[in-house]
This record gives C-alpha cells, structure tokens and sequence, in this order.
C-alpha cells in the first residue's frame, strides 16, 4: 500500500469514527432507557436516537425504541429548566426547541432573559474595543506629533519639508482633538452600559 493510500485509509477511519455516536460493545451493551435519559438531559431531540440506529447498525444492533423514548421523557425535563434555559441564553446557543409544552413557557421566557444578559454584555463589549482602538489611535496620533516637533525643532529638511510639517502637525491635532472627544464619549457609553449590565444581570435569579 502506497503512503497516499494509507494517508487516505487512515482520514476515513478517523471521519467514520467521529460521526459514530456509540462503538461497537457500546451497542451490543446498551440500556437504550440510560441513553435515553442522557441525550434527553443534553437538550437533543427525540430523533437523534437515527443517529446511534446507524451507528450500531454495522453491528448488527437495533436500538430499543421504546426504551429510549422512555428514557429521553425523562432526560429532556432535567434539560427543560429555567436555569439551563438561562445558561443556553446566556451563551448563545440554541434550545433545538425540545421542551414539552408544561415546561416550555418558563424554560422559554429564561432563555430570552438569557438572550438579554448575552446582548447587554456584547453591548459593553463591543465599546470597550471601540475604547481600545480610540486609545491606540491617539497614541499614535501623539507619536507622530512628537516625530514632526522633533524634527522642526532640530532643523532639519529645506523650507518646503518645513512647511509641509507645519501643515501635517496642524492636521493631527485636529484629529487628536476629535479622538480625545470620542475616547471621552466611549467612556462613558462603557460606564452607562456596564451599570445596565449589572442592573440587567441582579434582576434574574436562576
């Protein structure tokens, strides 16, 4: 076998494992109520039990229907929390609408507090950068002031080099002046947003 084709043998085994969801003595070993209960407990729907009937397929195995959905009845109400819809608000992801109609209103209304934590965090987040990049622009806004003073101060370059150094310092305080002006507003954009953050964040308790 050439060194390409083993390369090649070697990727397929590895994709091929890594879509699996069980192996082989998981399969042939398997309590499908236990299975069940922990997918239902991750918040994966009802149909993922397709996706161990292919895995275990190659080994001669049929997943216990009955068993799982047993099992996944009861996973999916440890899931169904208004705490674990918070968290998945919270971090952005996504519910997969899973949750049984008793539980879905308040595992629902959870996630969209945790949608408006995650977006007033984002919010402060966001300016903080936009603070960053003012600042590091008028660090080097400043440096090149400095540069263009030394040289005038040093005499160097002839009249016109003189002159056209005299504009461009003119110009970057001007821009200095403006950065200076948006870094104060981002300040306080950041500290008016971090306090609704947190007036935001002390209203939910989960």
């Amino acid at each position: 076998m050439t060194k390409m084709k083993i390369v090649l043998v070697a990727v397929i085994i590895v994709v091929s494992q890594g879509c699996a969801t069980l192996s082989k003595s998981e399969c042939r070993e398997a309590d499908w109520r236990i299975i069940g209960l922990e997918d239902g407990s991750l918040g994966r729907p009802v149909t993922y039990i397709g996706r161990h009937r292919e895995s275990c397929a190659d080994h001669g195995v049929k997943p216990n229907l009955s068993e799982y959905q047993q099992g996944h009845a009861d996973g999916i109400r440890l899931f169904c929390t208004p705490r674990k819809g918070f968290e998945l608000g919270r971090t952005g992801r996504d519910h997969n609408d899973v949750c049984p109609a008793d539980l879905s209103d308040r595992f629902l209304h959870a996630y969209a507090d945790g949608l408006e934590i995650r977006a007033a965090q984002t919010a402060v987040m966001d300016t903080q950068n936009r603070l960053k990049a003012a600042n590091a622009e008028l660090e080097e806004t400043t440096d090149q002031i400095s540069y263009l003073e030394t040289q005038l101060v040093n005499g160097a370059g002839v009249t016109v080099d003189r002159q056209n150094w005299l504009a461009e310092i003119k110009r970057l305080q001007v821009e200095k002046r403006r950065t200076l002006a948006e870094i104060y507003n981002l300040e306080h954009e950041v500290a008016d947003q971090q306090s609704a953050f947190e007036n935001l964040a002390s209203q939910f308790q989960y």
